[in-house]
This record gives C-alpha cells, structure tokens and sequence, in this order.
C-alpha cells in the first residue's frame, strides 16, 4: 500500500514538529482492516491530519464525524481525571458490532483516533503506534 491510501484532511502546518501525515501514513500502511486514522485538535475535536483508506467508505452520516470526534476527546479528557489513582491512559479501545477503534493522547493537546475492521485486535497497532511515535 501507498502513502496515498488515505483520503486526507490537514492542517498539519500548525503542529510542525510532529509528521503527522507520515504517522497516519505508517499507521494506515500497518494492516488493510484499518479503516481510519486521524489526529484531533483537542481543543475543538476538528481533524488536524488523515482521515478514511480510500477504498472504505464511512459508516457514520454525513455532519456525525465532528460529532463522533467530539465525543472521543471528550471521554479521554474525562478519564485524565483519574489519572492520580489510577496513573496515565495508554490507549482506549471500544469494540462495536461494525467497527472497532483505538483513541489515545498524544502530546501538542492532540488524540490520535485509529478505527479498523470489527476482527481487528488492538494489539497488532499499538506496538506501530508507539514506533512511530518514538522515532
């Protein structure tokens, strides 16, 4: 797969310490059952960077994403209030009927949101996710 599997959307231009296109990329080029990857600006929940493999269409309607990515960040910023008992988050991972999806804060204030496939494991993106993030 191409770096160009992924219908984007950036604005990355503002967060230019991180290669953010190039870690939806990594992420998007890990496994074919992604379906979605995208970094959040967790101030307003837009989408800074990625966005849908380009072969897979969304199963959210038209106006839900922003809606969708409102409610991601806002569940992350109301676990980080137990974050003195019960230490920092790693990662979120919801298991739905038709979809599966990973969301975990990156630093700039941002959320990465990965959504793949209902029979995909967390397990197989997370160690990507990390790698990427490290390097």
């Amino acid at each position: 797969m191409t770096s160009n599997s992924i219908a984007t959307s950036s604005s990355s231009s503002s967060y230019p310490s991180m290669d953010l296109k190039g870690l939806c990329n990594t992420i998007m080029n890990t496994d074919a059952r992604v379906r979605f990857v995208g970094i959040l600006d967790n101030k307003n929940a837009k989408l800074v960077e990625g966005g849908m493999r380009k072969s897979v269409p969304s199963l959210l309607h038209s106006g839900k994403d922003e809606l969708f990515f409102l409610r991601i960040v806002s569940q992350l910023n109301q676990l980080k209030e137990f974050r003195e008992t019960l230490g920092d988050i790693s990662y979120v991972f919801i298991k739905m009927n038709r979809l599966s999806f990973v969301s975990m804060s990156l630093k700039k204030n941002m959320t990465l949101l990965v959504s793949m496939e209902p029979d995909a494991d967390p397990s197989f993106i997370i160690p990507t996710i990390r790698n990427s993030l490290i390097e």
